[in-house]
């Protein structure tokens, strides 16, 4: 007998038993839940213990004075630089240097052309013989009218012409021969003579220029003996006196320069009186060069001198410093207190201020952008 089919068997869920996915997805809710918890933690824990800043102390130590450097600058000149002319006007013949030329005292260093007073030179001399010779004559007949007079043969007119003539001769001689003289000087003159030794720094005309009296054709620098002239304010003039020495910079190069005479007059302009110092002799410096010459001074002024960095911009044109006090509810932290002060003083590292400040006081040294009033911070070297 056939039997009956069979039905597939299902199997069965077990009684409270969980589907996988579901476990699975309860776990994840689970971790969540625990990294929202612990986050909500470390929130809490930021908030009660903000980050401390950690900044480099440095230790305020009073002065009563601090030192100024003075610059003062002038420019190098030759001891004599002139610029050479002809005395009398005239046409330039000859040009014998260049710029840059050296030349020695008395060398030739141009001429004029000389032909006008060549001639007229030539002319005086012929006059001179013409009166030399009429002078001879005279001179001999009053010899012999001497002669005829004292043998009773001429009269006394005669005689009185001659000597008149040959008095009138003798003038016209004098005449000549200064004529002739200033002849002689104005061909000397002509010529262009250096009256020291130097260098030529600069030609102002060339051969074939007509020059008027006086107008400058060469100038020459005096060669080797260079002085420093400085510009000295009047309040420290007073420091300067001839004969002191002095270390002066030129083109960086530094040379100790002789205080030569302090002047009497102050430039309105610039409010200095001038200050000439002798440089040593060969000095390798250019005329007009810059001369540096820097002076201390001090000022007698209490005040801290501190680093740049420990300084800020304040209110009402004054700066700051952050001031280090000790915490009262933290150990070996610090609140920052702004105090104002005023720069008297500084150079590129430092600054020399004065304010509410103490001796031994430490101060916030670097940082100060990033930096409040009233924050809590800690020392870098962690010293209390």
């Amino acid at each position: 007998m056939p039997r009956p089919p069979t039905q597939p068997s299902i199997p069965s869920r077990q009684q409270g038993g969980f589907s996988p996915w579901l476990t699975a997805i309860l776990v994840v809710l689970a971790v969540l839940a625990l990294r929202i918890a612990f986050g909500a933690i470390e929130g809490e824990t930021s908030a009660k213990t903000p980050p401390v800043h950690r900044v480099e102390p440095y230790t305020l130590s009073e002065s009563a004075h601090y030192q100024v450097a003075r610059r003062l600058s002038g420019t190098v000149r030759a001891r004599q630089s002139t610029d050479l002319g002809f005395e009398a006007g005239g046409k330039v013949a000859t040009i014998y240097v260049n710029e840059g030329d050296r030349v020695s005292a008395g060398t030739l260093l141009a001429k004029l052309d000389t032909v006008l007073l060549t001639g007229e030179q030539r002319e005086l001399d012929a006059q001179l013989k013409e009166i030399e010779a009429r002078l001879t004559l005279v001179e001999n007949n009053l010899k012999r009218q001497q002669q005829l007079k004292d043998k009773g043969f001429t009269s006394e007119q005669r005689m009185d012409e001659l000597n008149a003539e040959r008095d009138t001769l003798t003038a016209n001689l004098q005449r000549l021969n200064a004529a002739l003289t200033t002849v002689q000087n104005r061909l000397a003159k002509a010529r262009l003579i250096a009256p020291f030794a130097g260098t030529v720094s600069h030609r102002f005309a060339d051969e074939g220029a007509v020059l008027g009296p006086g107008v400058a054709l060469v100038r020459l620098q005096q060669e080797g003996v260079m002085e420093a002239h400085l510009g000295v304010p009047v309040e420290l003039v007073g420091r300067f006196i001839p004969g002191q020495h002095y270390t002066v910079s030129i083109d960086g190069k530094d040379l100790e320069a002789t205080v030569m005479t302090v002047g009497t007059t102050m430039d309105t302009g610039t409010r200095t009186v001038q200050v000439r110092l002798a440089l040593p002799n060969d000095t390798p410096a250019v005329q007009n060069n810059l001369v540096i010459l820097t002076l201390e001074e001090t000022v007698d002024q209490t005040g801290f001198w501190v680093p740049v960095s420990a300084v800020t911009d304040g209110v009402r044109g004054l700066w700051t410093v952050y001031t280090l006090e000790p915490a009262p509810d933290s150990k070996g932290h610090y609140r920052l207190e702004a105090r104002d002060v005023q720069i008297s003083y500084g150079t590129d590292t430092q600054l020399y201020v004065t304010g509410d400040l103490q001796n031994d006081q430490r101060i916030a040294a670097t940082g100060l952008q990033r930096l409040v009033p009233g924050q809590i911070v800690s020392l870098v070297d962690g010293r209390p």
